[in-house]
């Protein structure tokens, strides 16, 4: 029986003495100008350690610069991949991102096939060339659910593995190093390695330069999630702030009022189109769409309405039924639909008045949990608006209707000129309306007419009656009281006036059994004697002064 090769690196691990002074013998510069074609003269064996030192040193001080310079996740994950694959012997290695979309988490490639050879723009993954896992499928989701390190030496014994990667790639799986990089406990990515080629499966000590390595890329991959969380909650606020300072300046119309908000902040909506789909509450519940732009002869987009009030977002709308009008470009600039975000807009009664859909995310990715939360507190924000509107308008149609009572009532009280020659009779006086007649000529009809009504129906007096008294009488009598205080004279209140606004009074009044004009009146008549008859009318003199 020989010896195995675990029992030299058993031995070697439990002696490092002899292993230097081993290796310091047999790795002469005679071994090493025949194994790298270099003259034996030019080989300097002491410095062999301190120059892989520096250049390891070198790799770090790149990376981090890399870092410093521009945060671009992909160059520098690309290059840590590149120098794991070389040193664990990986044949490739894949960087997996965490994204949710409708509220369930799923992995998406972002770096593919990273080999020691590889080249950064063969291996980043456009987003419409995207491999997505749901978490429930292979090894690579179930390192993101467990949040655990996984050294699978065997794809075939492992019940997690999913052969559909390699089925679409014509690649074989045969032992899988993998882990989660999260911040905090959120989960940001996976990253992958695939396939020793020096030896049958991972070791502990590759999982343990592997780990190593990776502590760049968790750094790097933090940085990364934590500036768009940031890029996130900046484009939240602004949208919030600018919608909110839109919509209070349009409370007439809510279809203009949502194109305002929308138009200020499509900046910030990180999307190349969208439309809003608004409920017509004098129609039967359905929506219909306001494009943004030209369809042409294409027929208008009936998609995703989200009646129960869920949340759609659709990755592929190509391979979705209900884009299935969508056979060319919709404009002359030559844009399709390639993935959509709608959501259902609520008013403060929860219930829906629309739906505002977002077409194509800028970079070209789905939509993720971030879009969501945006275009869900912009759509929660244009419903609770609804009701500004909504009190607005009903305001204006309580105001029309006051102001349309308000003329009827004036209508039937007014004083018409046939009414007014009851007490003016200037048409048979001087054959003309009292409009036409001078203050002296009124006031003589008045004078004739009114003085002998006091001393008839005892104004003066608290025992008056109003039993023997026509309503047109009153009416004199309410006028005669107006000159026995002083009033006209002192506001110098035109004739007619005062006998239309008295008269306008009377008619004021409904045909009652209790609250009539002889009830009003009568109490007008008291507070008259009460201020006439007592010392009273000392001090309401020398207010008239």
């Amino acid at each position: 029986m020989g010896v195995q090769k675990e029992d030299v690196e058993k031995f070697l691990n439990g002696n490092p003495a002899f292993a230097k002074q081993y290796f310091a013998k047999k790795m002469s510069p005679a071994s090493i100008s025949k194994a790298s074609g270099l003259p034996e003269k030019q080989i300097d064996f002491s410095q062999l350690q301190e120059l892989s030192q520096v250049e390891e040193s070198q790799i770090m001080y790149d990376l981090i610069k890399d870092m410093q310079e521009s945060i671009n996740v992909e160059k520098v994950v690309f290059k840590i991949l590149k120098r794991i694959s070389m040193l664990i012997h990986a044949d490739r290695c894949s960087l997996f991102m965490y994204r949710q979309r409708n509220g369930i988490g799923e992995l998406a490639t972002r770096l593919f096939n990273v080999s020691a050879t590889a080249e950064l723009d063969d291996c980043v993954v456009p987003p419409d060339s995207e491999i997505v896992y749901p978490l429930d499928m292979g090894i690579v989701g179930h390192v993101a659910q467990t949040k655990k390190t996984v050294n699978v030496k065997d794809v075939r014994e492992n019940q997690f593995f999913s052969s559909f990667v390699d089925d679409l790639t014509e690649y074989q799986t045969r032992n899988i190093l993998a882990t989660p990089i999260l911040n905090g406990k959120d989960m940001v990515a996976v990253i992958m390695a695939l396939n020793k080629t020096t030896g049958p499966h991972f070791t502990a000590d590759d999982e343990d330069l592997f780990l190593k390595y990776l502590k760049i890329a968790t750094l790097n991959l933090k940085i990364y999630h934590l500036i768009y969380l940031h890029s996130c909650e900046t484009r939240k606020g602004q949208l919030l702030l600018w919608s909110a300072n839109k919509v209070f300046e349009e409370l007439t119309d809510i279809e203009r009022q949502f194109h305002k908000a929308l138009y200020t902040v499509r900046a910030y909506l990180n999307c190349d189109r969208y439309s809003v789909g608004l409920l017509d509450m004098t129609k039967e519940k359905e929506f219909f769409d306001i494009w943004p732009v030209l369809m042409g002869e294409q027929p208008p987009y009936s998609g995703p309405v989200t009646p129960d009030g869920r949340i759609c977002n659709i990755m592929n709308a190509a391979a979705d039924e209900t884009f299935a009008f969508q056979t060319e470009p919709l404009d002359n600039s030559g844009w399709t639909i390639k993935n959509v975000l709608s959501l259902p807009i609520v008013n403060k009664k929860e219930e829906i008045v629309g739906v505002a859909t977002f077409y194509n995310r800028k970079d070209g990715k789905p939509f993720d949990e971030q879009d969501e939360q945006l275009m869900e507190a912009l759509t929660q924000f244009l419903g609770w608006s609804v009701l500004n509107t909504d009190t607005y308008d009903k305001m204006n149609k309580l105001e029309n209707r006051k102001e349309i009572a308000q003329d009827m009532v004036l209508y039937h009280v007014k004083c018409r000129d046939d009414e007014i020659q009851n007490i003016l009779n200037t048409r048979e006086l001087y054959g003309c309306e009292p409009a036409q007649c001078e203050e002296d000529e009124l006031l003589g009809i008045l004078k004739k007419d009114l003085p002998p009504l006091i001393k008839k129906f005892e104004i003066y007096e608290f025992r008056f009656s109003d039993f023997n008294c026509t309503e047109m009488e009153l009416v004199r009598c309410g006028i005669q009281m107006y000159y026995e205080v002083g009033v006209v004279k002192k506001f110098q209140v035109p004739q007619e006036v005062l006998v239309r606004f008295m008269y306008s009074v009377s008619k004021g009044y409904r045909r009652i059994t209790y609250h009539n004009w002889r009830h009003g009146f009568n109490v007008g008549q008291t507070m008259f004697t009460l201020l006439t008859v007592s010392f009273n009318m000392h001090y309401f003199n020398l207010l008239l002064e």
